[in-house]
């Protein structure tokens, strides 16, 4: 590189640093562009480059400009902690706590680097490294007692682990001790006691008394990054009792007027309305909250069973009102329609038949009345999305076949033996299964504990088991298979196999999408339901098969602890805080680890 062409290259990055700080985001861009063209081997553009572009939620580009920075050997803490953030944000958490630790290591600020030790901790808890997570906090805690930043990191891990509630608790009334106007700490403590308060009910006053104490204390609302949420948790806390229902809407309405249109608590309004007979205001509400979030699926249940309580043409006027909608007009439908599975199958199976039946009527009657509709269902130039007729056919074919539902893991999923599991469903199977079928089980000399909605494995393995009998039609051997997994320590597989007709080669991969049958007049849908209950565990389901010879169902299980059942997030879901079920606030893999000590660094 010349001295001439370094020279250019400083000014446009002087330039483009300049620009930054003033605001002029796009010229300080093209800028930073230009010394990066000009000297390709010079990471100080890069670097600057990046944090523009993570400053502007362009993370892929910001991710690649900042390590391509420090390939370059750019490894100044400000650099780092940009890239660790980017990382973060877009869920590569496992690197991001690798740049936050190099960041840590590189700053002579003590508590900069602090900052940094903690949320490398953080994110080793969201990439599933909890245990680790947990001795680095330990460690930083001993070290620095007194310390509320690492106190409240701690806490946050020990609350999602399973037996570490008491001690998260103990933890947070330690930093109100020292400082009884710390508003994070008040404000994770009564969000921790909302959500014990399901197995110990006596919580619920505190839980009530420190969330009231926070909305008393200096710096509410403007200083608690999620004052919504506390509002939102509050009023859960009153809305199991009609006598609460004026105080729960109080802070729901409170939770709206910081945040408009957060959907859970527009959901929970619209049943307090509906509880108290106010039922075109409950269905306005629900239509609000899926107007918010399309896939908000409390809101899209509620609007489901309207629709199959409802008389037909109520039900589609209604909806049609609901939801008058453009651009997320088809989404939110079909995530409506798609709710009534779930409500159908939590009344059994007779229950199910006749939603079926309803909700057909219900999306011909849609589709007939969206044909007329003045409104364009196809965002512009996006052919890819459909329209609510063709929306409402799908879902009119799919129920026409479908035979079960998946509904969610339950959050009281019970550790169980897995031998126990295998012996009941085949008892089970062999009650039905045809003559010519010979039905066995082989199980393990020693337990095998797995973590299971058990309802939803066994409709899993009878789904497998009646996909292996139709295969078999002249008669074969049906075994019931326990045994370690061979994904790591303590997995466990369950095999359903058979010795029928065989999976084609060319289809073993396409049988499990939805929609792909190999059975005539099949829905396609069962082995993608059972694919979805085996995520759903944290698990994988998969086939193996030679045609002619027969087909093997694996589906392997990981062990009670693992972080996808034990401790699936930091952060509490904000969205599926129902009323219906008040006291849970459930952990979401969707958001980055909470309150990360430190944003990146501004392009100086």
């Amino acid at each position: 590189m010349s001295i001439q062409c370094r020279e250019r290259a400083g000014q446009h990055l002087a330039r483009g640093r300049l620009y930054y700080v003033e605001g002029r985001f796009d010229e300080a861009r093209a800028e930073l562009e230009a010394a990066c063209e000009l000297c390709p081997d010079w990471p100080a553009p890069y670097s600057a480059l990046g944090a523009l572009l993570l400053d502007s939620d362009e993370l892929p580009e910001a991710r690649r400009a900042l390590e391509h920075a420090a390939d370059l050997g750019m490894d100044d803490p400000d650099s780092l902690r940009a890239l660790a953030e980017t990382c973060c944000r877009m869920g590569a958490y496992a690197d991001a706590a690798h740049h936050y630790s190099r960041a840590a290591d590189r700053t002579d600020d003590a508590p900069s680097s602090l900052r940094m030790r903690v949320n490398a901790a953080l994110c080793r808890t969201r990439s599933g490294d909890v245990a680790q997570a947990e001795q680095d906090l330990l460690s930083l805690h001993e070290d620095h007692l007194g310390e509320s930043l690492v106190t409240l990191a701690l806490a946050q891990v020990l609350a999602h682990r399973p037996g570490g509630r008491a001690r998260a608790t103990e933890l947070l009334e330690g930093v109100l001790e020292r400082e009884p106007q710390h508003l994070m700490a008040r404000y994770d403590l009564g969000l921790l006691l909302v959500r014990a308060k399901s197995e110990e009910p006596a919580l619920r006053s505190a839980a009530v008394a420190h969330l009231e104490r926070l909305m008393e204390t200096p710096g509410f609302p403007e200083l608690v990054p999620d004052a919504h949420v506390a509002h939102f948790a509050l009023g859960t806390c009153y809305d199991d009792d009609p006598n609460g229902y004026e105080s729960a809407a109080r802070h729901y309405g409170a939770a709206l007027a910081i945040r408009q249109d957060f959907p859970p608590a527009l959901c929970n309004l619209g049943i307090i309305q509906e509880r108290l007979g106010n039922r075109a205001q409950a269905l306005t509400l629900y239509a609000r909250a899926l107007r918010a979030d399309p896939r908000f699926e409390p809101a899209a249940g509620h609007l489901a069973r309207l629709c199959i309580e409802a008389e037909e043409t109520e039900a589609a006027d209604g909806l049609s009102e609901a939801l008058d909608m453009s651009r997320e007009r088809a989404l939110a439908t079909y995530t409506v329609l798609r709710a009534v599975e779930d409500r159908a199958h939590a009344d059994g199976q007779v229950a199910l038949c006749e939603a079926v039946h309803r909700v057909k009527n219900r999306a011909g009657v849609l589709a007939a009345r969206a044909k007329v509709l003045p409104i364009h269902d196809r965002s512009e130039g996006d052919a890819s999305v459909p329209g609510v007729p063709e929306l409402a056919d799908m879902i009119f074919d799919d129920l026409n076949a479908l035979l079960a539902v998946l509904r969610p893991v339950e959050d009281d999923a019970e550790v169980v033996d897995a031998n126990t599991v295998i012996r009941r469903t085949c008892a089970m199977v062999r009650a039905w299964v045809p003559e010519g079928v010979a039905v066995s089980s082989s199980t393990s000399e020693t337990a095998l504990p797995i973590r299971v909605d058990r309802e939803r494995i066994r409709d899993l393995l009878t789904h497998l088991a009646r996909n292996a009998v139709s295969s078999m039609p002249d008669g074969g051997e049906l075994c019931f298979i326990c045994a370690p997994g061979a994904q790591g320590p303590g997995w466990v597989a369950l095999q359903v196999r058979d010795s029928g007709e065989g999976i084609p080669a060319e289809s073993i991969e396409d049988v499990v999408k939805p929609g792909v049958s190999l059975r005539p007049g099949g829905s396609g849908l069962g082995l993608w339901i059972c694919g979805r209950i085996a995520r759903a565990h944290g698990g994988i389901l998969r086939l193996e098969s030679t045609e002619g010879e027969g087909t093997v169902a694996i589906l392997e299980l990981p062990p009670p602890e693992h972080p996808s059942l034990a401790s699936r997030s930091l952060r509490l879901h904000r969205s599926l805080m129902a009323l219906a079920d008040p006291q849970t606030l459930e952990l979401t893999d969707e958001d980055t680890p909470p309150r990360l000590a430190e944003g990146a660094a501004p392009v100086e």
